[in-house]
């Protein structure tokens, strides 16, 4: 059997993920091939920590939208700007696509540091959480910290962020 038939045929999330608020089912939209688009209906999606901890209710909404800017930030700024030499087949052009990517990524690179600077000591564990989404409990493991402190430090480290990005006003 094919991989692609064993996940069209996958039954699913157990009961206990979707109770632990691990996994969402959404309508997820893909390109075929052709480059047709096509929706595929209930599809069973692991959720990123950052919003499984506010939809658990252990984030308020206000830490939980400063984690996902960072998390913005963050991506943007690691987008990778295309040589200028290599072959993509553009034909030339202006090379305005180009340095819009890498206008936007210097630009999110420069938020990222200042707000890196706001949080201070926590910034490796936002970082951690938020963009490369794993667990507060597992950053707190691998800093030989009790694992429970892991999603307290993250609730002042994203409290930080709040403020910083002025969404407590």
């Amino acid at each position: 059997m094919k991989a692609t038939a064993q996940r069209l045929n996958s039954i699913g999330a157990t009961d206990v993920r979707r109770a632990r608020g691990e996994v969402v089912t959404e309508d997820v939209e893909v390109q075929n091939e052709d480059g047709r688009r096509i929706v595929l209906h209930n599809v069973d999606r692991v959720q990123d920590f950052i919003t499984r901890y506010w939809k658990q209710g252990a984030l308020d909404d206000r830490q939980w939208k400063a984690g996902r800017t960072f998390a913005r930030d963050a991506e943007t700024a690691m987008v990778g700007v295309p040589s200028q030499l290599g072959r993509d087949g553009s034909g030339g052009g202006d090379g305005t696509k180009k340095s819009d990517a890498a206008r936007a990524a210097l630009y999110a690179s420069s938020r990222v540091r200042k707000a890196m600077a706001a949080v201070g000591k926590g910034a490796g564990l936002v970082i951690w959480v938020a963009v490369e989404g794993r667990s507060a409990s597992d950053w707190a493991e691998q800093n030989r910290i009790a694992p429970p402190l892991g999603i307290r430090m993250l609730r002042v480290a994203l409290g930080r962020l709040v403020t910083h990005y002025g969404i407590d006003k």
